[in-house]
């Protein structure tokens, strides 16, 4: 099995910066949390136009927002 290399863009990592460890600790344990479900899914690799690619990018961020909000009033 090769194991893959997975490369960071300066701008990912000056977004990923001002993350506080409970963001990183929540993020981790959220993609755990996904990867744990029980259905049979299978990786992708796709290449989508950007504009595209903004539409469904713009309510994650949304919800995201919505999330960390309602994190902080716990």
């Amino acid at each position: 099995m090769q194991k893959s290399i997975q490369y960071f863009t300066d701008e990912y990592l000056e977004r990923c910066c001002p993350m506080t460890p409970e963001a990183i600790v929540d993020f981790l344990e959220d993609f755990r949390k996904m990867l744990s479900i029980s259905y049979r899914a299978k990786p992708v690799s796709m290449i989508v136009p950007e504009d595209l690619l903004s539409q469904f990018s713009k309510p994650v961020q949304k919800a995201n927002t919505k999330m960390m909000r309602n994190k902080q009033k716990q």
